[in-house]
């Protein structure tokens, strides 16, 4: 009887803690990812103030999968104006997940020209101690290949996909 009840539970649990997960992901994040082109909601997201572009970007990074990592080009253009609120949020978050969003976010600022997170001595420290806390297993590949993007001697042209601000 009490194994029954216990896989009860944990199916009980397992269901809980999906929907928590997915009813936290605001509806017009949902509503705008669906239906609409890549360059529909990179325009959507430029008309947000930086703080509701990061929420979109965050939130829509966990809505789809594979994970829609284009959304960082509509943070990215904004280099030096995003680096305050990015870096609060990298030097505050529990989140791994979170970590490594912005840690792609600012990967693809570095790569783009937007901003040279290489030379942001304090800044660079930061994503290094985070990449760091990065050690659950489900991380470790992205996190590896991230690295790749530190190198910084980028073969990408800052003008193939975004324009910097």
């Amino acid at each position: 009887m009490s194994k029954k009840i216990f896989s009860i539970i944990m199916v009980i649990s397992f269901v809980a803690a999906i929907t928590a997960c997915q009813s936290s992901i605001p509806e017009y994040v949902r509503s705008t990812l669906n239906g609409h082109s890549i360059q529909d909601v990179l325009v959507y997201m430029k008309g947000l103030p930086l703080d509701k572009r990061y929420d979109f970007y965050y939130y829509g990074t966990r809505a789809k999968r594979p994970y829609p990592l284009w959304m960082a080009d509509g943070i990215a253009p904004m280099g030096s104006k995003a680096i305050p609120l990015l870096r609060d949020k990298l030097s505050t978050t529990n989140s791994s997940f979170e970590k490594m969003t912005i840690i792609y976010l600012l990967s693809v600022m570095s790569v783009h020209g937007c901003y040279d997170v290489k030379s942001d001595s304090e800044l660079f420290s930061l994503v290094m101690q985070k990449e760091r806390e990065l050690n659950d297993d489900n991380y470790h590949d992205y996190i590896t290949n991230m690295n790749y993007f530190y190198e910084f001697g980028s073969s990408l042209n800052s003008t193939e996909r975004i324009k910097c601000e």
